[in-house]
This record gives C-alpha cells, sequence and structure tokens, in this order.
C-alpha cells in the first residue's frame, strides 16, 4: 500500500458588502433650483473609503472620485457606482486579486408634474367625516390640501 500525500491548506477569505446607498428614486427640479445628489448619507468623502463615479443618461461623468455629493440642474436620470478604494500597501499581484463589489442606485431628476386625485365621495354629510384622496402618481408621502 502507498500513502499518497496531497495536497492541504487554508487560508481566509474577507468578504465586504458592497455601500448602502441612500439616493432616493427621484427628486423635483422646481423653477431651475439645482438639486444637490447625495449617495450615502452622513458619509465625509475626506475618510477615503470609497471610489464615487456619478453619469447622466448620455453617459456624461459627474463630479471626481470623491464626489459623495453632486449638484445638478438638467432633467435627466443620474446613476451613482461606489466601491471600496484598494487597501494601501498593495503589491500589483495583490491589487490584481483584490475585486471590489460595486454598489449602484438611479435616480429620476425631473420637472414637478400634474397629477389627478380620485376620491370616495363627491359630498359629505354632516356626520360622515371621511372622504379619501388618491393622486394618481408613483410619488409616496403625505398629502393634505388646504381650503382657501
Amino acid at each position: 500500500c502507498i500513502t499518497v500525500d496531497y495536497f492541504n491548506a487554508s487560508t481566509t477569505i474577507q468578504v465586504d458588502a458592497p455601500p448602502a446607498l441612500t439616493l432616493p428614486d427621484a427628486a423635483t427640479l422646481c423653477a431651475e433650483n439645482p438639486v444637490t445628489l447625495t449617495a450615502i448619507d452622513g458619509y465625509d468623502p475626506t475618510d477615503g473609503l470609497y471610489i464615487f463615479e456619478w453619469t447622466n443618461a448620455a453617459g456624461v461623468v459627474f463630479g471626481d472620485e470623491n464626489s459623495n455629493s453632486i449638484t445638478v440642474n438638467e432633467e435627466s436620470i443620474y446613476t451613482v457606482t461606489v466601491r471600496y478604494t484598494l487597501p494601501d500597501g498593495l503589491t500589483e499581484e495583490e491589487a490584481a486579486l483584490y475585486e471590489t463589489c460595486p454598489a449602484t442606485a438611479d435616480i429620476f431628476v425631473g420637472p414637478a408634474f400634474d397629477f389627478d386625485l380620485t376620491q370616495t365621495a363627491d359630498e359629505v354629510c354632516y356626520e360622515e367625516t371621511e372622504v379619501i384622496f388618491a393622486p394618481n402618481t408613483p410619488i409616496t408621502g403625505e398629502w393634505f390640501y388646504e381650503l382657501n
């Protein structure tokens, strides 16, 4: 009987989740006032943890690799891709093996738009207090009306 020596080794692999982005789905341009878009709320770019790349629908790049926020004044779909920076001190071989998992988010920036409200009743009697109004818009939030 022969004893065969097989190669046997172990190593530790660190897997980092992509950064959590806080960019909303949409922002409204109002009276051509610029809108500031922020990829990660509360992140300080001087920390140097991430590389940012902002583009619009035409592929135009905005900001630089440290731009957690950009200010825009044109209607478009803006995309941000965020990835971890490579650790300092890696050799060229180590850097080639180091992969980062990017996080990507899109936001539509555009003008306010008209929408209709549907309501559950046209009239309300004295004791009835509820009429439900529902907008036909994908924008969510708290809606109210004011009787002038």
